[in-house]
């Protein structure tokens, strides 16, 4: 499927940006490592992406910020909230992850 993915690219992509976790978490390194032998800037939703796998840039919420206000929404529920009356939150923090090591390779 990798395959395929990098025979559609035109001869001169200008970037790539991944949108979904792999369906196999084993294909992260693969997916990094086709972005750089093709010379391709790729931006990844997963910070797993640039730290493990040495891609170049993600962009994602802030984890820790996200589990803390699920955190308070279940102390809601449990204390008789219903559910359906409480807002829809969007992630507020986010976080810009670059791997200076792949940038200047």
């Amino acid at each position: 499927m990798l395959r395929a993915n990098v025979a559609r690219y035109k001869p001169n992509p200008l970037a790539e940006l991944t949108k979904a976790e792999p369906q196999r978490p084993s294909e992260r390194l693969r997916i990094t490592q086709l972005a750089a032998q093709h010379r391709l800037p790729a931006i990844y939703h997963l910070s797993s992406h640039v730290t493990e796998a040495d891609g170049l840039m993600a962009y994602h919420f802030d984890e820790p910020a996200v589990h803390k206000n699920a955190s308070s929404y279940v102390d809601k529920i449990l204390k008789g909230a219903r559910p359906y009356d409480l807002p829809v939150q969007q992630p507020a923090k986010f976080r810009l992850i670059i791997n200076m090591k792949t940038a200047k390779a």
